[in-house]
Formats: C-alpha cells, structure tokens, sequence
C-alpha cells in the first residue's frame, strides 16, 4: 500500500462505516409509524428560557394530536388575518417588529411559540396539521401567510394542499425551493437518518456553549405601545446555541425535518 492511497482507502473505510450505520438506525427510525413519545415544551422545563412564555400577548394553547401547542394571537378582532410561519432553527421573536407594526395598523396577527414535540416524522404533513388546527382553534376561514426560511417552504405547501386557507402569502428567505437533481444529489451526500445527526449536532456543538441568562435574553421596559407587555431584544444565534444545548424537542425536529 503506498503512502498515497493509505487516506484514500482509510476515507472509504469511514465512510462506509458511517453509512452502514446510519442505514441501521434509518431502519430502525422507520420502524416507528406513531407518535410514542412527545418531548414537553422547553418553557415547562428548563430555565433560563431565551425568551418569556408572554413574549408576545394573546397567548393560547392549541391541543393537537401531536401535543400541545402555544400560540400568540393579537390584535383588533375584527381585522384581516395574518399567520406568521417562523424558521426551523429562528422562533417566533424573528418577527417582533413586523408583527406589532402589522396589528398597530389593525391586523389579526397569529404566531407559533414554544410547543410540545412529538417523536415521530417532522415532514409537511405534521406541520399542515398542526397549521389546521390552529385554525379550527381561532375559527378561522383563510388567512394572509408570511413565512420565513422553513416556514416559506410550508407557506407553499399549504396553499397547495389546502388552497381555501391562504389568501396571499409572502415568503422570506424560504428555503427548500430548490430543484429535484440537486436536492437527490445532496441527499446522497448528507441522507443520514435523524439519529444520527442529532448526536453529531449535540456531540460537535453543544458541548462548546456555556451561557448565563443575561446572555441569552434582556428584558427592558415597555415603550410607547399598550400590545408591548412585554420587549425583548433578542440574539437569534444565542437562541439557536440555547435551544441545542438545552431543548432535546428542537434536536428531534431539526434532524428529522
């Protein structure tokens, strides 16, 4: 064997051991069709959170079949309905200016926050359903739709699933929108299964982050607004590093989004 190739087949080795792995788990990942575990909300069970409960007013909680869910709704009753979609990895707080200009000016805002997360399968047809039953919960009809990164790609999917319930939508930054050769190309390059990522994220990242609350969150005044219970002013990246290292939920449905 010469020093040259030694890498290459030590390479090959690795990686065919990694993926004989990860298609053992992938199976046994397969071989759960229900939901037989729900991972309890973060704000039940771990503090300091990165942001309050009543981070935003009008809080509900929406029973679903996959859990419970929070929910932030406000605004004038009677105005038109806007649904905002967060990203997989940014919460709701990415949209605290839009959605207070937007029910200033007389809208009917809704929002996810933190919720219950099942074990099973985080594909469209799980976050449809949970969209659904929001909207039985508020009786609502149709709504505008504004979705951000994950959430653009479940704007598109819900309008084309259940058309009635979207009036307009807006996208921002969505991603998935990309075309079919490239996604079958990277899914053959990164297609492990989510068990194996997650232990790759909480193995490789979190153990790395150390965070007090002061870090994570700062909570001032209220100012010059009665919606403004409550102002935070958030780090996006302190959100993301605190929801790895302490919301096992957040781990599940990022790696088997």
């Amino acid at each position: 064997m010469t020093e040259k190739a030694a890498p290459v087949l030590w390479g090959l080795a690795s990686y065919a051991t990694f993926r004989a792995v990860s298609y053992w788990l992938n199976t046994r990942d397969k071989a759960r069709s229900t939901c037989d575990r729900i991972f309890a909300s973060p704000s039940a069970t771990v503090e300091p959170c990165p942001y309050p409960l009543d981070y935003y007013p009008g809080g509900i909680d929406v029973e679903t079949p996959h859990g419970s869910m929070r929910a932030f709704v406000f605004g004038p009753l009677d105005g038109k309905k806007v649904l905002f979609i967060h990203g997989i990895t940014t919460p709701c707080p990415i949209f605290k200016a839009l959605a207070h200009r937007l029910a200033e000016q007389g809208f009917r805002v809704a929002l996810f926050g933190w919720s219950e997360c099942p074990e099973t399968f985080h594909d469209d047809t799980l976050y449809l359903s949970q969209i659904s039953c929001l909207f039985q919960k508020l009786s609502w009809e149709s709504a505008d739709v504004i979705g951000y990164s994950l959430g653009g790609c479940l704007a598109v999917a819900l309008s084309h699933h259940h058309p009635t319930l979207v009036q307009r939508m807006v996208l921002i930054a969505p991603g998935g929108l990309l075309s079919s050769g490239l996604t079958t190309k990277m899914a053959r390059v990164i297609g492990a299964p989510h068990r194996t990522i997650r232990w790759m994220i909480s193995h490789f990242h979190f153990h790395k982050v150390k965070m007090t609350h002061n870090d994570i969150v700062e909570i001032i005044p209220a100012k010059n607004s009665e919606m403004r219970d409550v102002e935070v002013q958030t780090d996006v990246n302190s959100i993301v590093s605190w929801q790895i290292k302490y919301n096992e939920g957040f781990l599940y449905a990022l790696s088997s989004a």
